[in-house]
């Protein structure tokens, strides 16, 4: 445990690579289950989707938080804003990428990071 309560630079790192395999997850998820996004409505892909992201999000942040004793909101939200940055480089060079989805990681790990903060609070 970090004796200071600080995150690291290995912090950051550590959450952006697992934000980067939750997005990659639900990217193999989609491509060996078509039938499901092709028959599902496009609400309910969206809403599946945010919720994963939020899902990530307060896992990136609770893992970092829990590890380094940080009781920080703040510290949450960049953790959370931090994953979405990193994941936006990785799904940008991704082929077919739409600005929706970039709002959507964005929106999700960021709103996760802040719920991972006040989870780790709570508790």
């Amino acid at each position: 445990m970090n004796q200071l309560n600080k995150l690291s630079f290995y912090d950051y790192l550590a959450a952006a690579m697992i934000g980067i395999f939750v997005v990659w997850l639900w990217g193999q998820t989609a491509a060996h289950f078509p039938a499901f996004f092709q028959e599902a409505s496009f609400g309910l892909v969206t809403a599946v989707s945010y919720f994963i992201y939020i899902l990530g999000g307060v896992t990136v942040s609770y893992l970092a938080l829990s590890r380094t004793g940080s009781r920080k909101v703040k510290d949450g939200v960049v953790i959370g804003g931090g994953t979405a940055l990193a994941t936006l480089f990785y799904v940008n060079y991704l082929p077919g990428v739409e600005s929706n989805l970039l709002i959507a990681l964005t929106i999700g790990f960021t709103v996760g990071g802040y719920l991972g903060a006040v989870l780790i609070i709570r508790t």
